[in-house]
């Protein structure tokens, strides 16, 4: 079931095949919590407190949430904050903008899992040489997942003075302050390596229509 639950992520998020489809099924029909109530579960808030220094807190606000389904299986629910007060930039990426992603999973994720997806779907979108730069914190961030169950949140937070930190479920796993290699792992959700492509632009587009607001 591992490798076909691998081989949907790599694969169907981008080519949609139906073979695929029936992979992903099947790994949904025999799992343990393929059919857990996600419903049910924490859902991602109207705001966040930002991990700057202890005088500088201040409420991040949503900006943009999707949910990436197959059929009527929601696989993530994926949640975008940022800086109200700040002046949007063209691209989401621009490191001197602080934006906070929480990504809810509606069924469990191997660690070893997670890894691989990510490797792949990085190898497929950038220069090796890149990755090859920020290979420290790229290996740094694999050593601080975890198998995830239903429910459990991840969040990715990027602010332009203190850096990359990643959370699981509200609780600081790891930080580092490269800017370069926190653009690569968001890429992974908000970027051109983004595993579900009609996720991330939903979130872009409401995101937009936020600022603009």
């Amino acid at each position: 079931m591992q490798t076909s639950n691998m081989h949907y992520h790599s694969t169907h998020f981008q080519q949609r095949k139906p073979i695929a489809i029936l992979t992903i099924l099947l790994f949904l029909t025999f799992s343990p919590t393929g059919w857990a109530d996600f419903s049910s579960q924490w859902q991602p808030g109207d705001d966040y407190m930002s991990p700057t220094q202890k005088t500088d807190f201040k409420p991040l606000q949503k900006a943009g949430e999707s949910k990436y389904k197959l059929l009527w299986k929601t696989i993530t629910d994926a949640a975008l904050y940022i800086d109200p007060k700040a002046d949007a930039p063209e691209d989401i990426m621009d490191p001197n903008y602080e934006k906070r992603l929480v990504i809810e999973y509606g069924l469990g994720v191997s660690k070893d899992r997670f890894i691989k997806m990510a490797k792949d779907t990085l190898a497929k979108y950038w220069d090796a040489k890149d990755l090859e730069q920020s290979k420290s914190e790229l290996e740094q961030f694999y050593s601080w997942m975890t198998d995830v169950e239903k429910g459990d949140r991840y969040g990715v937070h990027w602010h332009p003075k203190n850096g990359f930190v990643l959370s699981l479920n509200e609780k600081p796993q790891g930080s580092w302050q490269s800017a370069e290699a926190a653009k690569i792992i968001l890429s992974i959700w908000l970027g051109k390596a983004s595993i579900s492509h009609d996720q991330r632009d939903d979130i872009l587009k409401q995101w937009r229509k936020a600022t603009e607001a």
